[in-house]
């Protein structure tokens, strides 16, 4: 037997007692009687709350579940899941464009590093050209300077 059910018993039992009280006249008893069987009917309230709280708590989540069964709350639910799903596809479609773009501007700086060390080689490459010619124009100059002091020497 539960304790609720031995509580029960207890409440009729009690009950029955305050009845022979009242009956035989023993008012004072039958008052303390009525005291010891409020405690007890508040105890056996106490006991059965959680069933009862957990009793509804059923119900309320039944009515709920069989809300969601309906046609309009499988579509609603559907639609919320593919809004859900997209969400997700649209940040990772915008994550691989981040990634992608960070690896173009890298490749970018990369092939202007290039380009500018190119540039300056290329540049180098002229002026070493430019300084030959130089050479090269002095040295002809000074062949003819040469050659000019070297014929009024002669006359």
């Amino acid at each position: 037997m539960s304790d609720y059910q031995l509580t029960i018993d207890s409440i009729t039992s009690v009950r029955a007692l305050i009845d022979s009280a009242i009956v035989n006249g023993q008012t004072e008893k039958a008052w303390a009687l009525s005291g010891q069987h409020a405690l007890m009917v508040r105890q056996a309230a106490a006991m059965r709350a959680p069933i009862v709280s957990e009793a509804l708590r059923a119900e309320s989540l039944a009515k709920s579940v069989a809300a969601m069964v309906t046609p309009a709350a499988i579509l609603k639910g559907a639609a919320e899941e593919n809004d859900r799903q997209a969400a997700v596809r649209a940040e990772e479609l915008a994550y691989e464009a981040s990634v992608r773009n960070k690896a173009a501007r890298e490749a970018s700086d990369r092939a202007a590093a290039e380009k500018a060390k190119l540039e300056e080689k290329q540049q180098a490459k002229r002026l070493a050209e430019e300084e030959l010619q130089s050479q090269a124009l002095v040295a002809e100059i000074a062949g003819r300077v040469a050659k000019e002091l070297a014929s009024r020497q002669k006359s």
